[in-house]
């Protein structure tokens, strides 16, 4: 029998150390993590007012303010006019916002990949990618 918070404790500090690694995959872009998921929330939700994006990535008004002006420096969102509400102003990703996203996620599929190959053996890798669908129902479930 295994022991659960010691299993468990095993998981998340794997997770946590793979989750660091994957950003070390990233581009020398100097875009902060925190901009990385604001960029992935806007490219996942599609357009969304400045007080939905705060509430969705939990970020306060003042922190809002500051990242979109230096995102948008960067021409990688875009403010537009809400079609349904004049009154309101959408933020969006653009082309180029997207792009960097992508380009991130290629570095870091490529170096899982690699190293996938380079560590484990063909069974290893066919259990580490059937765990991912678990992992995604766990994401799901803490939403």
């Amino acid at each position: 029998m295994t022991d659960q918070p010691t299993d468990t404790a095993a998981l998340l500090a794997a997770l946590l150390r793979l989750a660091r690694r994957l950003r070390r995959a990233r581009a020398d872009h100097g875009i902060s993590p925190s901009k990385i998921a604001f960029l992935n929330q806007l490219a996942q939700d599609g357009a969304l007012t400045a007080s939905a994006l705060a509430q969705r990535a939990r970020i306060q008004p003042q922190s809002l303010t500051r990242m979109i002006a230096t995102l948008e420096g960067r021409g990688l969102i875009m403010r537009q006019p809400d079609p349904d509400d004049r009154r309101q102003i959408l933020i969006a990703i653009t082309a180029d916002g997207q792009a960097l996203l992508e380009g991130d996620r290629a570095r870091q599929e490529e170096w899982l990949r690699a190293a996938m190959q380079g560590s484990l053996d063909a069974a290893e890798q066919d259990r580490l990618h059937a765990i991912a669908p678990l992992l995604a129902k766990l994401l799901e479930a803490g939403a």
